[in-house]
């Protein structure tokens, strides 16, 4: 399809309009001749005007005024024979003068439609190159390079020109700073976890493109949290589309290599239902009516189960996309249980695994949204108190590509009464070292923040008090159930790790997620435990 051929549906002069700005706007070609190619042009004289205009600037790296646009017009047309060369440099020279006159209109639609008009031409070369290659294959040939080498072509056709973003100058930026980041989507679209000490500590929550890593020891909980951030934030996205602030509901998309679908959709079952997960086969007079009644409070999740060491980082990105195009999904977060588990293609699992957190990033850059994974704590750090980035396994690089850590840290004590501590263990926006205890209760895929009063109530239990304490927490419970005090939020300090900051308490029914709306407007909270604490 050349420029004339799409005149039809941009107006018979839209050809005349892109070259009267290739000749007149200084700061056109510098930003949109990588878009332009003469052969766009399906006149004859236009085809051959663009061609000296742009060869001009390919040359020289600046744009032609009229007198060198004609001296090269001169050149261009000697290479024909005498008559025809006549006949151009006159026919060239009046295309010339009627485009420097030409009234252009909005420049803004043009340098628009030129760009989706020229990733469409580089789109059909890119779909010529793959069934070249795609011919020539071999059989023996390694079936990742093949399909490897296509993406590339495709993702270079459907990139956006330099002109897209030639990055921004501070003067400018900086006078309009703060607006700028309440409207970026790193800074201003956060996605909250649900736990208001920890957003606190990450500025709102995960932002677009952030790679969030959940890190802890085996079988200590890492896809139980996986699946309450997942939950907390399909709530988000539920009451962010029904208050009108995003016109698309959002879906989580649930990615698991570690668990078949069916565990992944009963831990959700059991976050929303409160039930044991054991207990929603059995008793499914119980589970329905729960389901019923709460299932209208989030928004979309869509689980997908990947075999471990034979996947790849590109795969998970095809499907995205295919459920994208297919389903009309808008994804909103991604979470990947877990990345460790992906096939990285190189030799060294040292430099595999940072390629995948790389190629999870750029996931998340196509997307526009963030992605939560798990991570594994190597042997040494398994019974350290307090948990730190340092013990990710494997590979460091893991650590340098991921924007924020989260380890799971529980003692033996600890998880005898179902509470877990996390910690912030890297935070590249926000606090980082923050100390959150929280009730944790893996068998209904619960995890809550603990009040300031639980806080407080566990502080004295180690320091060997014996004391009944089942009244507190009855009378905390009830707190929580009138939504006065118990609902309070906040994070403490372990008392062994006493330098850590901390972040005061924050009440729930004063918090507020981004876009301004409470957190408890969707779904109340579960009570604390019933039990009393001996």
């Amino acid at each position: 399809m050349s420029l004339h051929q799409q005149s039809w549906h941009l107006g018979e002069a839209f050809p005349v309009r892109v070259m009267a700005m290739m000749l007149r706007d200084p700061d056109f070609l510098p930003k949109y001749q990588g878009d332009i190619e003469h052969s766009y042009f399906e006149k004859k004289d236009l085809c051959n005007l663009a061609y000296v205009v742009l060869k001009f600037f390919r040359e020289r790296e600046k744009p032609a005024n009229r007198d060198e646009v004609i001296d090269m017009i001169v050149e261009h047309a000697a290479t024909f024979d005498t008559d025809k060369s006549l006949g151009m440099e006159s026919s060239l020279i009046q295309w010339l003068d009627f485009c420097l006159t030409y009234q252009i209109g909005d420049e803004g639609y043009i340098k628009e439609k030129i760009r989706k008009f020229a990733i469409r031409q580089r789109i059909k070369g890119a779909l010529g190159q793959s069934i070249s290659i795609l011919e020539s294959e071999k059989p023996d040939d390694d079936e990742d390079s093949v399909v490897g080498e296509i993406q590339r072509l495709f993702d270079n056709a459907c990139r956006a020109s330099a002109a897209e973003d030639l990055g921004q100058a501070f003067t400018t930026m900086g006078v309009d700073l703060p607006q700028i980041l309440r409207d970026s989507l790193l800074y201003g679209n956060k996605i909250p976890t649900g736990f208001p000490a920890l957003d606190a500590a990450l500025n709102g929550g995960l932002g677009v493109p952030e790679l969030g890593v959940v890190a802890g020891p085996p079988n200590k909980g890492k896809s139980t949290v996986l699946s309450v951030f997942g939950a907390e934030a399909a709530k988000y996205f539920h009451m962010m589309h029904v208050s009108g602030k995003h016109p698309h509901v959002k879906t989580v998309i649930h990615i698991t290599c570690e668990m078949i679908e069916e565990d992944i959709g009963a831990k959700y079952g059991a976050w929303l239902t409160g039930m044991d997960i054991d207990a929603i086969p059995v008793k499914p007079t119980e589970y329905h009516p729960l389901y019923t009644a709460r299932v209208g409070q989030l928004g979309p999740i869509h689980i997908k189960y990947f075999p471990p060491g034979s996947t790849t980082a590109e795969e998970v990105k095809w499907y995205i996309a295919n459920l994208v195009m297919a389903e009309g999904v808008v994804p909103g977060l991604i979470v990947l249980d877990y990345a460790d588990r992906l096939k990285g293609g190189e030799d060294d699992r040292f430099t595999g695994m940072g390629k995948i957190y790389d190629q999870l990033i750029m996931i998340n850059n196509k997307f526009e949204c963030p992605t939560w994974t798990g991570s594994q704590i190597n042997r040494a750090h398994h019974d350290q108190d307090i948990i730190g980035a340092g013990g990710l396994a494997e590979s460091w690089k893991k650590y340098e590509a991921s924007d924020t850590i989260i380890t799971l840290c529980q003692n033996e004590d600890e998880e005898n009464r179902n509470r877990m501590r996390l910690n912030t263990a890297k935070v590249k926006r926000g606090r980082k070292n923050i100390i959150i205890p929280c009730h944790f209760f893996p068998a209904r895929c619960e995890m809550r923040q603990m009040s300031d009063e639980e806080v407080k109530a566990t502080a004295i239990e180690s320091d060997g008090s014996s004391k009944d304490r089942s009244a507190e927490w009855n009378n905390l419970r009830n707190q929580a159930e009138k939504g006065v005090d118990g609902a309070k939020d906040g994070a403490a300090t372990n008392d062994r790790a006493a330098e850590k900051k901390t972040i005061p308490g924050v009440p729930t029914s004063a918090y507020t997620m981004p876009g301004g709306m409470p957190a408890n407007l969707a779904m109340t909270p579960p009570s604390p435990p019933s039990e009393p604490i001996n």
